[in-house]
């Protein structure tokens, strides 16, 4: 479903400013909470390997230990559950926000410029430098700007009538904010340790299964 506004949406460059005016949807935010969640590099493995290691515990072991199917078919079901809400939890987050703020699906003004990045709506004007932003996270349809660890402006790729203007707007951006994979080493220790557990669980699952033949 696209914007109201989406009709009002446009691009265009005046002197050294770069201007982009558009709405947001609830779509757009629901993507942006997505992007804001993808973790990097190797903490993309936490997620898979939490599962992995859930369903070699509450499935697979009790099989091969010749256990009743009733408990691995209904801890593989509550797995797909809890997938299944997670998945959703984006959207759901979203209609809420709209609900309670909103500011969030009026009409805005954006313009960047080498001294910065403004924005205005019906709410209000603000002017920053580029020195209150630390990171970017660019993706095919969207940038997301951080002013805070928490706090994001949203940029939709729809906003922009061509390739070569979304190209534009990420090329200045990115003169002035860096990417920073969202990374630390507590997040290595923990996938390390999981690999750990994970593989002395599967020894030990086969080891029970061949005991029990």
């Amino acid at each position: 479903m696209q914007a109201v506004f989406d009709s009002a949406s446009s691009f265009e460059r005046v002197g050294g400013v770069t201007e982009v005016h558009g709405s947001l949807s609830t779509e757009d935010y629901a993507a942006a909470i997505r992007l804001d969640s993808r973790a990097s590099g190797l903490a993309k493995l936490l997620f898979p390997t939490v599962l992995l290691a859930l369903f070699l515990a509450f499935v697979l072991q009790p099989l091969l230990r010749g256990a009743s199917l009733w408990f691995p078919i209904t801890a593989l079901l509550a797995m797909v559950a809890v997938i299944f809400i997670l998945r959703a939890a984006p959207e759901r987050a979203a209609k809420a926000a709209f609900r309670t703020s909103p500011m969030l699906g009026t009409p805005q003004e954006i313009a960047i410029s080498q001294d910065g990045f403004s924005v205005r709506s019906q709410y209000g004007h603000s002017n920053l430098p580029w020195q209150v932003f630390h990171k970017r996270k660019p993706s095919d349809s969207l940038l997301l700007i951080y002013q805070g660890e928490g706090m994001f402006h949203v940029l939709p790729r729809r906003w922009f009538a061509s390739d070569q203007q979304w190209q534009d707007f990420n090329r200045v951006v990115a003169e002035h904010v860096p990417i920073v994979p969202r990374r630390s080493s507590r997040d290595v220790l923990v996938l390390v340790l999981l690999w750990i557990v994970l593989a002395a669980g599967i020894a030990v699952a086969f080891l029970q299964g061949a005991m029990v033949r």
